[in-house]
């Protein structure tokens, strides 16, 4: 399955949620994804969307 259709059938959490279940900062979060370690679709100017499925291969990956 494609990147973009799993987009289409993903739930979403902010950095934010993501910084919080992992116990880092949102800026942690957003150096994640500027470094393309962990895929996220951009909403607006500063707001990202990380989807369940990018988090958790982000974490087994070992990548963090």
């Amino acid at each position: 399955m494609s990147v973009r259709a799993r987009e289409e059938y993903a739930e979403f959490l902010t950095t934010a949620d993501v910084a919080k279940r992992l116990g880092v900062t949102d800026r942690t979060v957003r150096n994640w994804i500027n470094e393309q370690r962990v895929h996220a679709i951009k909403i607006g100017a500063r707001e990202w969307r990380i989807p369940i499925w990018a988090l958790e291969r982000f974490l087994y990956s070992g990548r963090w």
